[in-house]
């Protein structure tokens, strides 16, 4: 499976101590420079299934991704050039104009309930609370208990 990825969900995963599910869900995550360059930033060693990729046509941005971060729009750039199967993003632009480009998209929550399905998580619950708590996402408390509906979780 081809899965590119802006910065949000690896260096929340990094964060966390969570990073493995990355490797466990896709093998190999791809990522353009910025997001690379943004990930070091923070992350001194980045683990070997993060692999750079620059797309070929670096030199501009597609119509559309103007209002994105560096990363967003060149994730979204070299996912289309990939055809990747996944982007993986949080933010919530850069998804409407993944998805206005025919690109699958999905966050981290996504990532935790697509591990949850395959038994990589025992706990929706505690695998939101970690990411919240040493990863630092926000979730509000109706996103919460959506997740944890659709993760057969819910009380």
């Amino acid at each position: 499976m081809m899965v590119v990825s802006d910065t949000s969900a690896i260096t929340t995963l990094l964060k966390a101590r969570m990073e493995i599910l990355l490797k466990d869900l896709f093998g190999t995550v791809t990522v353009p420079p910025a997001v690379w360059a943004e990930l070091l930033a923070f992350h001194p060693d980045l683990p070997g299934f993060v692999l750079l990729r620059p797309a070929a046509r670096m030199d501009r941005r597609l119509a559309r991704t103007e209002s994105l971060g560096a990363g967003e729009a060149e994730a979204i750039v070299l996912a289309m050039e990939l055809k990747a199967d996944l982007l993986l993003t949080d933010d919530l632009k850069a998804r409407g104009v993944a998805r206005a480009m025919n690109i699958k998209c999905t966050g981290l929550l996504g990532l935790l309930l697509r591990a949850k399905r395959l038994g990589l998580i025992d706990s929706l619950r505690g695998a939101m609370q970690t990411v919240e708590v040493r990863g630092g996402l926000y979730l509000s408390e109706a996103v919460k208990n959506e997740a944890l509906k659709l993760a057969g979780e819910n009380e």
